[in-house]
Order: C-alpha cells, then sequence, then structure tokens
C-alpha cells in the first residue's frame, strides 16, 4: 500500500474534558464534571436542542476515538507530523465532516438564541456545545465570538470557568499569541515528548488554572500519557527550544 505523510493537528475531546494527540498541538483531559442529581426541566425546544448536541458530541467522539487509534500505532516523523497509510486517511476525513457539521450547526444555533446556558439545557449538553466549538478550529472567528458569549455566562454560573480557560488558550493560538492556561500541546520535533505551547507568565501558571477549576499540569501530564502513552515534559516549547521572548 502506498505510503503518504500527512502534518496532523486534530485535538480531541473526551466526554469528561479533553485528550488530545496531534503532530502539532495537543491537550489532556479536563476532570469530569460533577453531573447534578436532578435533571433541569427543560422545554420542548431545549429539550430538542440538548438531544441534538449530545448527538453531535457522541459522534464527534466516535470520529476522534478511531484518530487516537491511527495516532496510536502511526509512525511520527522528525517534522512532528506522522507517517500514516492512503486508506487511514478516511480517518482524519470523518474528523474533518464532523467538526465542519457541528460548526454549521452551532453557527445557526447562536444567530436564532445566542448560546445556551447550564438551566436552558443541561451541564452535560451545555459541555457538548463547548466542546463542539472547542473543535471549531477552522472557524477561528467563530470560536472567538463564542467566547465573548461565554464570559458573562461564567459570571453568572451558567458556564464552566475551565471551559471559557480552555476556549480562550485555543483562541490566543490561533491569533499567534501566547496561551494562558497551558492547556494546549504540542509535540517535539522528533514527536517523542508533548510539551506546553508557549505561555505567558510561565511561573503563575498553575494558579491561573487553579482559579478556573483546571487540574495541575502534573495531573494534566499524567492524563496525557495514560492516554497517548508518550513522555510529556512541562516546560513550554519556546522555554525548552530556547526562544523564549
Amino acid at each position: 500500500m502506498m505510503m503518504k505523510m500527512y502534518r496532523v493537528a486534530v485535538l480531541v475531546f473526551t466526554a469528561g474534558g479533553i485528550a488530545a494527540v496531534s503532530g502539532c498541538q495537543s491537550a489532556p483531559r479536563e476532570e469530569r464534571a460533577a453531573v447534578p442529581e436532578t435533571e433541569p426541566t427543560l422545554s420542548p425546544e431545549n429539550e430538542a436542542l440538548r438531544a441534538a448536541l449530545l448527538d453531535l458530541k457522541q459522534r464527534d467522539q466516535a470520529a476522534r476515538a478511531a484518530m487516537i487509534e491511527l495516532m496510536q500505532r502511526a509512525t511520527p516523523n522528525e517534522g512532528g507530523g506522522f507517517q500514516i497509510s492512503t486508506e487511514d486517511y478516511k480517518i482524519m476525513q470523518a474528523v474533518q465532516e464532523i467538526d465542519a457539521e457541528s460548526t454549521a450547526f452551532l453557527k445557526s444555533m447562536v444567530a436564532e438564541r445566542g448560546w445556551p446556558t447550564i438551566s436552558e439545557i443541561g451541564e452535560d449538553a451545555a459541555g457538548a456545545a463547548w466542546l463542539l466549538v472547542q473543535h471549531a478550529d477552522a472557524d477561528p472567528a467563530f470560536q472567538e465570538q463564542v467566547l465573548e458569549l461565554l464570559e458573562p455566562l461564567v459570571e453568572a454560573g451558567e458556564a464552566k470557568g475551565a471551559h471559557f480557560a480552555l476556549l480562550t488558550d485555543r483562541v490566543l493560538l490561533a491569533k499567534g499569541e501566547k496561551q494562558v492556561y497551558a492547556t494546549q500541546f504540542e509535540t517535539s520535533p522528533d514527536g517523542k515528548v508533548m510539551r506546553p505551547r508557549a505561555t505567558v507568565d510561565w511561573e503563575n501558571v498553575e494558579a491561573r488554572r487553579a482559579a478556573v477549576g483546571l487540574p495541575t499540569l502534573e495531573e494534566y501530564g499524567e492524563s496525557m500519557t495514560e492516554t497517548y502513552g508518550g513522555a510529556v515534559e512541562l516546560v513550554p516549547a519556546d522555554i525548552a527550544s530556547g526562544s523564549e521572548d
């Protein structure tokens, strides 16, 4: 079978938060959110939205589970990418397709009603909505729009601070800026080590993470190792390479 080389940059998010693998950037699982003892009573409209979001999330996760399996067996190359077969390329295409479908759904939802709150659709569906926008990398402007919508909801207790932090880092990196919470990782050029991408004020990052409900970097790194089996070095890539500003 003819082999082709692809540079993969796909973040993979699990049911409880994030777990990612990539030739360019990655982020580990967020701690699983507590499930409310009783689900709120929802309007028919919100119940339908909830069901649609959970369905998209399930399909998102199925596609990314296949991607994780692919990345675990793919052969890394010195450029930070992976060697995969032409047959395996359809797995990557499936991720791109569900991301495009989910982004279109979310954009229509926002245009019609704004961003849904925990009270409106339940914590699990609100988390699903966040997960899907976190994967909308093909539309960074929309990710930034949602980030602005999330901020007041976090202050009102209607969205999770950890989700806001994760999307903040995603938006900043897409704009070529340093991240704030060190949630996004990248692989070393030889593909053997995962490190946080460039992060502002590295010395105080743990305090910022704790303030929004993220686990410690040590716990984060352990999660990545458990998921992918690779080595994690908790030194930002720019510091490790000596290119820190």
